[in-house]
């Protein structure tokens, strides 16, 4: 490996021992001599660690870190990015992949050195043997945005943004950057993008480079808030862009739509507490705030099945929904993946 990589994978990790194996083996397997690997272990089961050690006496661009403290996502993505150091750092999740040749196609985006690259992504499930959504950016083309470009950024990129292994961005941007206001979002990367404009271009790939394990991750508990509040609440936070890009990303206010209360419901990740903490601050009729409360008190098997039934029938593209219901229904499958979302 060179003195100074051009791309370091950053990686962080907590108890995945499970899969990270496979998403480490991948990236190893296109890591030649401009390319390092850098993994962040806040977990306590030792696992990754072994997994680390074993991998590390074959592939020197390994590079393991494990932090006693486990100060979350964002503080650990921070510092991974801190650790690095290649000139781009490929922010992953730990238990994804890489397509074959995505590290010397993604070498060749990155000649012209541009600021960003969002990095296009193919949804899988949990073995990868079926494929639920083709790109999650549809593109015709390439797109390279120039700084000014942030709000036309948000709104064809936000979408893809919301899962961290897309970011590849360039480590002096990262760092000339406050990533304090962003630690508890559970998407940091988002708000070290849009914090200000960048000082390059960004380039949006069409072909998908990452296949993504839908099914696998240990977000499952918390989406709700995440997808009801946190993520809402960053993408609306920046001032400088459309209030419509931000829109095309997600509601200001995704609690106040019945519908989506009703999903979440059935995927058995909306109840009680759910309304007291997220959905009462905003929903303002009382008619609606009495409906909304109804729906977290709705029986979970016979509105599963409903939702099943009316996914399958008026919006069959809806997979990843399908997944999740799956999911409650006390199937393998667990909810997101790593870092990836979607707004309601």
């Amino acid at each position: 490996m060179t003195a100074s990589p051009l791309i370091s994978f950053c990686i962080t990790t907590f108890n995945r021992g499970e899969v990270i194996r496979e998403t480490l083996e991948c990236l190893l397997a296109q890591a030649d001599a401009d390319v390092e690997v850098v993994v962040v272990d806040a977990g306590t089961d030792g696992v990754c660690a072994r997994i680390a050690a074993e991998l590390e006496a074959h592939h020197p661009p390994l590079r393991y870190f494990h932090r006693e403290e486990n100060s979350g996502l964002d503080r650990d993505f921070c510092h991974a990015v801190e650790l690095a150091t290649g000139q781009y750092c490929w922010l992953f999740s730990d238990d994804d992949l890489i397509q074959p040749g995505a590290v010397e196609r993604m070498r060749r985006h990155l000649a012209d050195e541009p600021a960003l690259v969002v990095a296009n992504a193919a949804v899988h499930g949990p073995d990868l043997r079926r494929e639920l959504v083709p790109a999650m950016m549809a593109l015709d083309k390439s797109l390279t945005l120039q700084p000014g470009e942030q709000t036309e950024l948000l709104r064809i990129a936000g979408q893809c943004l919301s899962f961290i292994g897309c970011v590849v961005i360039r480590r002096d941007v990262w760092l000339a950057r406050d990533p304090q206001p962003y630690w508890g979002t559970m998407f940091v990367h988002v708000g070290m993008i849009f914090q200000a404009p960048l000082p390059g271009p960004a380039r949006l790939l069409v072909q998908p480079e990452i296949l993504i394990r839908y099914g696998v991750g240990s977000w499952r508990p918390r989406q709700f808030e995440i997808w009801m509040k946190r993520w809402p609440d960053l993408i609306w936070s920046f001032p400088a862009l459309a209030d419509s890009a931000k829109a095309a990303v997600v509601p200001r206010y995704p609690a106040r739509k019945l519908k989506s209360l009703l999903l979440y419901r059935a995927k058995n990740a909306y109840d009680v507490n759910g309304f007291q903490t997220i959905v009462a601050a905003q929903v303002c009729s009382p008619l609606r705030r009495m409906a909304a409360r109804l729906v977290a008190h709705l029986p979970r098997a016979p509105l599963r099945l409903l939702a099943i039934l009316y996914i399958r029938l008026v919006q069959p593209q809806a997979t990843l929904d399908l997944v999740d219901l799956a999911s409650a229904g006390g199937r393998p499958a667990r909810c997101l993946s790593g870092s990836l979302g979607r707004a309601p």
